[in-house]
């Protein structure tokens, strides 16, 4: 199991220092339609994303059940929020592999995939560090060591918060419900 990038740019807050405005990025939906959506896609409701990928052993599975847990928590206030999964492995997160897997995590969380530049832009706009790394000396049985927070963003299309991995779900509940109206 390969070292977790757990960035803890924090917990900063509307009230805390400013994060950076997000880059421009371009991702493809890869779970319904194949839109491409890009960074004024997360304007008009708190989004919650996480980079990630389907092989994960641990640190994805709990963060993406984390945050299914936290829209649950939500109840109708849910409708007020996107979940975005954005895989930072297109080789094996496929549309076609991540349509199959999505289900099973929660059909509220949306994937998204795109080419390298793509993803690199994505990454970029959020200050996400993905590594490929090979455990078992084996090019096919490969890991990533990455960001493990969960990006919290304003109707805006801001950075509000980096959720850090392990936070429960009430807590993740309770910070996008003080984003609400």
């Amino acid at each position: 199991m390969g070292l977790i990038f757990a960035f803890a740019v924090g917990t900063q807050s509307r009230g805390g220092s400013a994060l950076p405005e997000t880059a421009p990025f371009e991702l493809v939906e890869a779970t319904g339609s194949g839109e491409t959506v890009n960074e004024d896609d997360l304007q008009g409701k708190v989004s919650l994303l996480y980079f990630g990928f389907m092989y994960c052993p641990d640190v994805c599975p709990t963060s993406l059940r984390s945050i299914a847990d936290a829209l649950t928590l939500l109840e109708g206030d849910a409708e007020h929020v996107q979940a975005w999964f954005i895989t930072v492995d297109p080789e094996r997160d496929t549309p076609e592999a991540l349509r199959e897997f999505m289900p099973m995590v929660d059909d509220r969380i949306r994937a998204f995939t795109g080419d390298t530049a793509q993803l690199s832009s994505a990454k970029e706009a959020f200050a996400i560090v993905a590594e490929r790394t090979y455990p078992a000396q084996n090019p096919e049985h490969y890991l990533y060591n990455h960001t493990s927070s969960t990006m919290l963003v304003d109707q805006n299309g801001r950075l509000i918060r980096r959720i850090p991995y392990g936070t429960q779900a009430q807590a993740i509940a309770d910070a996008v419900r003080s984003l609400l109206p």
